[in-house]
């Protein structure tokens, strides 16, 4: 658990300092730190040098240098490029609404978010995704990929007074309209893809799309 943003480890009563989490906190965001604590855990808890025998040596050290240089999985809030004031983030693993508000979460504070969303239906509520993106993303920052889950999205979106712009067909007619709404923002900006939806109705998988996005950002960034 995490008491005044230092990472604590209590087995049997015990506890033990391990790091300081205030900048993995605010650079990976809270659901990677509550990500991070299970890791941590298992590690120490599985570590056989732990129970101190001459064969294993000294016990497990994980530090904050440590976890900040952890690779971040492909297409899983991946930063694919960041010049002067613009970062766009590659999230096609985010299939699901959680997944975005998890992404928007933790770059809302980077800049002003560009959020490219939408795709297939696999039968989830969208709710607290329109909850959160009223909250968080203006309606001329919001690109929605058509898609039988984007119709979810957009109906949730409405209930809530929120009126969203018309879908785009392709991802390419996304990345266009992104670059072209984050060039008129001041400030930094961040250009989200974050679907929360599945791939199938576009894109054999979430990797082929992210693959695709990846392609369009070089094309036009270079």
């Amino acid at each position: 658990y995490v008491r005044s943003e230092k990472m604590i480890l209590r087995v049997g009563g015990k506890e033990q300092t391990l790091f300081s989490v205030a900048r993995f906190r605010k650079e990976y965001g809270e659901h990677n730190l509550e990500n991070l604590l299970r890791a941590v855990l298992m590690a120490k808890l599985f570590d056989l040098s732990a129970y101190g025998s001459a064969q294993t040596g000294p016990k497990l050290r994980i530090t904050e240098r440590d976890v900040l240089s952890l690779t971040t999985p492909r297409m899983r809030q991946e930063t694919i490029y960041k010049k002067g004031r613009l970062t766009v983030i590659n999230d096609s693993c985010a299939t699901s609404p959680d997944g975005v508000i998890a992404a928007i979460e933790r770059f809302r504070n980077v800049g002003d978010i560009v959020l490219i969303a939408g795709g297939t239906d696999k039968k989830l509520q969208f709710d607290g995704l329109a909850r959160e993106i009223k909250r968080y993303i203006p309606q001329n920052q919001l690109i929605l990929l058509e898609g039988s889950a984007t119709k979810k999205l957009i109906y949730d979106l409405r209930f809530k007074n929120y009126e969203p712009r018309t879908p785009f067909m392709s991802l390419k007619e996304c990345v266009d309209e992104a670059l072209s709404v984050a060039k008129k923002i001041q400030g930094k900006v961040v250009i989200l893809f974050s679907p929360g939806a599945t791939s199938f109705e576009k894109y054999l998988h979430e990797f082929e799309r992210g693959k695709d996005f990846n392609r369009l950002i070089k094309k036009f960034l270079g």
